[in-house]
């Protein structure tokens, strides 16, 4: 919608970037029940995880691309983390080697694993 037609609102506050407010209305002031609404549309499409597989003492997983899987939404606030939860996301495939790491946003019956699956001595085959 251009900037002329939204009231109460200057082009230049528009063209800028800021927050548009509508008769003073902020998402905010938006009732629970919409706001609610608004998060769980914003929730991502079913992903595609890619793991590698190994056997070793014991089964261990490793994401192949953990930074295609990051989930804004659950840091953008409590109410919405609270939304990602609720929807069924779990934090789960924590780097093990990275003690700070808290894992990934996955949804165990939304999002696909596909895997590799390397035995004991298949590890260092591409060194």
């Amino acid at each position: 919608m251009p900037a002329s037609v939204l009231p109460n609102t200057s082009r230049s506050q528009h063209e800028q970037g800021s927050a548009v407010t509508i008769s003073g209305l902020t998402f905010v002031d938006l009732p629970l029940e919409i706001r609610e609404i608004i998060w769980r549309f914003a929730l991502p499409e079913p992903r595609v995880l890619n793991v590698l597989v190994w056997v070793s003492a014991g089964l261990k997983m490793q994401l192949l691309n953990r930074s295609d899987l990051k989930m804004t939404l659950a840091h953008v606030c409590f109410e919405a983390r609270r939304i990602v939860k609720e929807s069924g996301y779990v934090l789960a495939f924590r780097d093990e080697d990275e003690p700070n790491d808290p894992g990934v946003w996955f949804h165990p019956r939304k999002d696909r694993i596909e895997r590799t699956i390397w035995g004991p001595g298949d590890w260092n085959m591409g060194a």
